[in-house]
């Protein structure tokens, strides 16, 4: 039985059989709700959406030329609701299709300054990227970290150029870079954040426009499908 089209090619009721199961088994199944109440049908609902998600994204990488690539990364999923990130998180298509979808989305240094401006509580503070060893011992795993003006230690490390090694009684620090908190991290949030929403704006339109669900496979929140709850 047929369940959905992409492009006019099926998903049939054993992939979503399959992926139901793989939820059932897995650590969260003894959470799910019984297949054949409401709650079950609206999962299984859920679980077609991100195959149809799922398969939106092989057409459009096989449209592309593009090779398999491999999930999207948590960070950038985040933003995008469940069903996409559910897909976005097995789709072996997924990470270079959000590449090419987002590639001409950027964020402008005015616009970055706009927003400081307006969240005047993510002011850029000036910090020390440091690798630390105290008592012989490395500090952070031996991994860089930045260090504040304001924590101990953090006056003598300011005093000192990158590149120069600080030693106070046991601790020794080298100084490997001056930053800015707020700065770089900041202008990487938004665009983050600018290309998920392109992203999940293209998306929208793919569906609307490729995707055709057969009765029962309605979209959970589709207010014309049975079991939908959400009423005003």
């Amino acid at each position: 039985m047929t369940v959905a089209w992409v492009d006019g090619e099926p998903i049939h009721s054993d992939a979503v059989a399959a992926e139901l199961g793989r939820l059932y088994r897995g650590p969260g199944g003894h959470a799910l709700p019984t297949p054949e109440t409401a709650e079950g049908r609206q999962l299984r609902r859920w679980v077609v959406q991100v195959l149809v998600v799922r398969d939106v994204l092989a057409a459009e990488a096989a449209r592309r030329g593009l090779p398999a690539s491999g999930p999207l990364a948590d960070a950038d999923r985040v933003a995008l609701g469940s069903i996409a990130a559910a897909a976005l998180a097995r789709s072996p298509h997924a990470a270079g299709v959000f590449a090419a979808v987002t590639a001409g989305v950027a964020v402008s240094a005015a616009e970055v300054a706009a927003y400081r401006a307006a969240n005047p509580e993510l002011a850029a503070e000036e910090v020390r990227v440091v690798r630390h060893v105290r008592a012989g011992r490395p500090v952070n795993g031996g991994r860089p970290y930045r260090l504040r003006r304001a924590e101990a230690l953090g006056p003598l490390v300011f005093a000192a150029p990158p590149g120069a090694v600080v030693t106070v009684g046991g601790d020794v620090l080298e100084v490997l870079d001056s930053a800015e908190t707020g700065g770089q991290d900041l202008a990487a949030q938004l665009l983050g954040a600018a290309r998920a929403a392109a992203f999940a704006r293209w998306l929208d339109v793919q569906v609307r426009d490729r995707v055709r669900r057969a009765p029962g496979a309605e979209h959970p929140a589709d207010p014309a499908q049975p079991d939908h709850t959400h009423r005003h």
